[in-house]
């Protein structure tokens, strides 16, 4: 009986033992991920352009040297290129951006305009149609690659009248980059 016994505890423990045998034999396999944070920048040149002294009214005003803007996609992912307007603010008196007619006393609307080149056409041969800013976010260029670059051109037109004011009036145009 107790070799029974025995012959029965080696046979369970030889078992055991094939069926833990394939369980101790697994191997780790791993996953490789990569990630690549998006990167979403714009470059813009020059920063700023000077109108000169100019007649009231005027229309279509052109900067000095009838300056050529750029914008280059410094991020690394396509881009769409937004662009708006603000009022201009002088020392009494504060233009309105509009995109109507300019007007005078009381409002003294103005119209701050751009013209889109395109991408690549940094000496501005085929410009789009001449377009009236607003304080609200337009598409300037949908579609820009990393490392590309969309070239533009300011236009302004100045109030009817200044209402007295003849200082210097500052304003921004800002170009934001989005993820397209």
């Amino acid at each position: 009986m107790i070799n029974k016994k025995i012959w029965a505890a080696i046979g369970g423990a030889a078992l055991l033992a094939a069926v833990a045998l394939p369980a101790l034999a697994a191997t780790d396999q791993g996953v490789t991920a990569t990630v690549t944070p998006q990167n979403i920048s714009i470059i813009v040149s020059p920063t700023s352009v000077d109108y000169g002294t100019v007649a009231v009214p005027s229309v279509d005003l052109v900067p000095t040297g009838d300056t050529i803007i750029g914008a280059t996609n410094d991020g690394n992912i396509t881009e769409t290129f937004n662009i708006k307007g603000a009022n201009a603010t002088g020392t009494t008196k504060t233009w309105t951006i509009v995109d109507g007619a300019p007007g005078g006393a009381e409002t003294f609307n103005y119209n701050h305009k751009y013209a889109d080149c395109g991408v690549g056409d940094s000496t501005c041969t085929t410009q789009d149609a001449v377009n009236n800013m607003t304080t609200g976010y337009e598409t300037l260029e949908a579609g820009v690659a990393a490392g590309s670059s969309d070239y533009f051109r300011l236009r302004l037109s100045t109030p009817t009248e200044t209402g007295g004011d003849t200082s210097e009036h500052s304003t921004t145009v800002t170009v934001q980059a989005v993820a397209t």
